[in-house]
């Protein structure tokens, strides 16, 4: 009896103890699941869930935002009402990748997916994300590539060609006109060679600019300087070189930027009578080359137009295309450009450019 009794107490001990531990393993489960639910629902990632069929059994409302149904009708559907091919995990426990989501109202999205396969047995997941805007930007990129090696090819082939047998008949005829007429031969040459020039230099940006490349900006600025001196006898051009070796974040193009900056400070004023001052100063972590004049100046309005427009914009109805040219080559370089008044008179051209790391 005594023995009996014993076993009772022990027995009724351990099926309490069974109890507790199973209570407490529902919780935990109980409290996974919650979990579970809650990340299910609230994810801004599509989350779908399919059986073996390929039927959906389960579905966040971001995925009924995604499939453009409400998630009472897409339960039950079948993964190819969407698809035109298979279920994503159909073959493989895991898989990623980019499919062509079909909706019922005729949009196609372009959705990455990364799929995993039983997560419990016989019922596998989906995270869908739309990727439908980047896919069109993708798209729209390789378009445009194409369109600017078709303008590339046109430049080269029709323009720069034509021009060089322009410039040919011209050293041909030089020797034969006549005294009074040789100012007008020689704004004909200067004019084509102008032509020839921005044709070269809408080729060069037509690819890609060499952004990881270190110059020193010296050598391209005192070529600027002479070539204007050359073309503009009448111009005075004032520069000093600076000392030592300068590095910034630029490529050969550089001299374009410099170029373009002084001969619109001589051309949009008179040549014997303006003054150009050039300036170099080097930073820390910035080398700032700046061109001055002492002309008629710009509007103050007119001066905030100059730059900072869309990239590769050219919206205003005055002014030329040569400091369109420096905006878009100091972005490429990641540096700055700007415009200032100048005293007593003229206007300042700004270029910061960034030094190496």
């Amino acid at each position: 009896m005594y023995e009996l009794a014993a076993f009772g107490a022990v027995g009724g001990l351990l099926v309490s103890r069974y109890d507790v531990r199973a209570r407490c393993r529902h919780e935990r489960l109980s409290r996974r699941e919650r979990q579970f639910r809650a990340v299910f629902e609230g994810t801004l990632d599509a989350l779908v869930i399919t059986d073996d069929e390929g039927r959906y059994v389960a579905a966040n409302p971001a995925a009924a935002d995604l499939f453009g149904l409400p998630r009472s009708e897409l339960i039950g559907m079948h993964v190819g009402d969407f698809l035109d091919s298979d279920a994503p995990f159909a073959d493989e426990d895991r898989r990623r990748g980019e499919i062509d989501l079909l909706r019922p109202d005729g949009e196609t999205r372009t959705v990455a997916f990364a799929a995993t396969a039983n997560v419990l047995p016989g019922y596998h997941l989906s995270a869908l994300h739309d990727v439908t805007d980047r896919a069109e930007r993708e798209a729209e990129v390789v378009e445009e590539r194409a369109r600017v090696r078709f303008l590339n090819r046109l430049l080269r082939h029709n323009v720069l060609n034509g021009m060089n047998l322009v410039m040919a008949k011209l050293d041909a005829l030089e020797p034969s006109v006549p005294e009074d007429r040789q100012a007008d031969f020689d704004v004909i040459r200067h004019r084509s060679e102008e032509v020839v020039d921005l044709v070269q230099t809408a080729r060069r940006l037509a690819v890609d600019v060499e952004v990881d490349r270190c110059i020193d900006p010296s050598d391209p600025l005192e070529d600027a300087v002479a070539s204007v001196r050359e073309s503009y006898p009448d111009a005075t051009v004032e520069y000093t070189p600076p000392d030592g070796e300068l590095r910034v974040r630029a490529d050969d193009m550089l001299e374009t930027v410099f170029d373009n900056l002084l001969t619109n400070a001589v051309e949009h004023n008179d040549p014997a009578a303006v003054t150009v001052t050039v300036g170099v100063e080097a930073e820390p972590e910035t080398v700032t080359v700046t061109v001055a004049d002492d002309g008629d100046g710009i509007q103050p309005e007119r001066r905030t137009e100059l730059f900072g427009e869309e990239r590769y914009g050219h919206a205003r109805d005055w002014g030329g295309f040569g400091l369109s040219i420096v905006d878009v080559l100091v972005r490429e370089y990641d540096g700055r450009v700007w415009a200032d008044a100048n005293e007593p008179s003229g206007v300042v051209f700004t270029v910061e450019l960034k030094r190496p790391e």
